[in-house]
């Protein structure tokens, strides 16, 4: 895989394949933004990622609703159904000449294979992708696609469909059959934006973002006891509890709702059919005193997707926020909606649809780690054990520095790398 330098890069996309890498908080997702913007310039782009939460980070698309892909592993078969079944499709994908995708460690290697299949499929190319450049954008070491290991009354688990029936040697996108077609050039971001001023921090997440790719363990233990020493157990004030499992996020919100004083206040959303592919709630029941988080970003300026705050008074069209930085403001519901396409005089055209009014905040005091990839947060608590790899990197290299940082449970070498 060629490298690259990250001045030139809009040029070297005109003629090539990228994949953007780099350690959490190297500035990722802010080169695909800027790289979307110019090329949009005079070229069709589209930025789609595999989570709400990711699509939302970079202004974009979830790959399902894009493709039109149903939530399952999709075969070549299904990939040809989809896109024959829809003109709408077809005709959207003949339009498109940059594809960029972030947080592609959570991809399958079979959706990458099915957006293959469906672009040469719907541009009559069968040259891969159809033609079009793609920009891959992620962090291997993060979060891996979600995929069932258990048996459903004792068919094939997903796991085995992908590597026994569909021959990939792991479900990871480098697996993907037209990977070695589309010979790809490396960008590898390495100066932590995030961490910049805690280098400590940033050197030993280093360290085991490289044990993570690599198999290099040369410094990996001093790395896990910098961590155990300067965060298990600390004490940190206000911090969102980042949770393995939703399961342990629910309980640990509903107990912080009920503990709080006060009545509860819901607030349903308005407007017509909800949104498939929002984050907002449908149903949001809050307390004063609660602490939320963003899930949007304020065109004004005052508050960032991600940012956390406290809630201070409430009334039926806006929330008084108390934000981690002190600033106290006023949040009115946001218009939230799904984006339909449709190809009018040959031009591509982005309409609205199932358009709703909902305020932009969730309940915080706790949330999973697969909704913070991509997010930079003020104060984490990291609780639980992890299942997979990845998550325990991705949770610790949430924060800015290890000072609001802390670990309920002390990490070892098997907390990185679930087997």
């Amino acid at each position: 895989m060629k490298q690259l330098c990250r001045e030139g890069v809009v040029d070297f996309v005109a003629n090539n394949n990228l994949f953007i890498s780099g350690g959490a908080g190297t500035g990722k997702t802010y080169l695909i933004k800027e790289l979307a913007e110019k090329l949009s310039s005079n070229r069709v782009v589209y930025v789609v990622a595999p989570t709400a939460q990711a699509a939302q980070n970079v202004l974009g698309r979830t790959l399902n609703s894009f493709f039109h892909l149903p939530p399952k592993i999709i075969t070549s078969a299904d990939a040809q159904k989809i896109v024959i079944s829809s003109q709408s499709l077809r005709e959207k994908l003949a339009l498109v000449d940059y594809l960029i995708v972030d947080e592609v460690s959570m991809v399958l290697p079979s959706t990458l294979d099915a957006i293959d299949i469906m672009l040469r499929t719907a541009r009559e190319d069968n040259t891969p992708l159809g033609g079009v450049r793609i920009i891959l954008c992620g962090d291997m070491a993060q979060l891996p696609p979600v995929v069932q290991n258990t048996k459903q009354n004792g068919d094939l688990s997903e796991r085995e469909v992908l590597t026994r029936v569909m021959g990939y040697k792991k479900p990871d996108i480098r697996f993907a059959h037209v990977w070695g077609d589309l010979n790809m050039a490396r960008l590898e971001l390495q100066h932590p934006y995030r961490q910049q001023s805690d280098s400590e921090y940033a050197h030993s997440l280093g360290i085991i973002r490289r044990w993570l790719i690599e198999g290099n363990d040369d410094e990996l233990s001093q790395a896990i006891t910098y961590f155990n020493d300067t965060c298990l157990g600390k004490s940190v004030d206000n911090p969102i509890s980042l949770c393995m499992t939703r399961k342990d996020a629910t309980r640990i919100n509903q107990e912080a709702l009920y503990a709080l004083p006060g009545r509860e206040v819901a607030f349903e959303y308005e407007g017509g059919i909800f949104p498939k592919g929002t984050r907002a709630a449908e149903m949001l029941v809050l307390k004063n005193g609660m602490k939320v988080i963003f899930i949007s970003n304020d065109p004004d300026h005052q508050f960032r997707n991600g940012d956390t705050g406290t809630i201070q008074a409430m009334n039926e069209s806006e929330i008084v926020v108390k934000l981690s930085s002190n600033e106290v403001i006023e949040v009115q519901r946001f218009r939230y909606s799904d984006t339909q396409y449709r190809i009018v005089n040959g031009k591509l055209i982005s309409t609205e649809a199932n358009t709703v009014f909902q305020f932009p905040i969730l309940p915080c005091e706790a949330i999973t780690v697969h909704a913070c990839q991509g997010l930079t947060l003020d104060i984490v608590r990291v609780y639980g054990e992890p299942f997979e790899s990845g998550q325990m990197y991705t949770a610790i290299s949430r924060t800015k520095n290890s000072q609001n940082l802390s670990l309920a449970s002390r990490l070892f070498s098997n907390s990185f790398l679930v087997q």
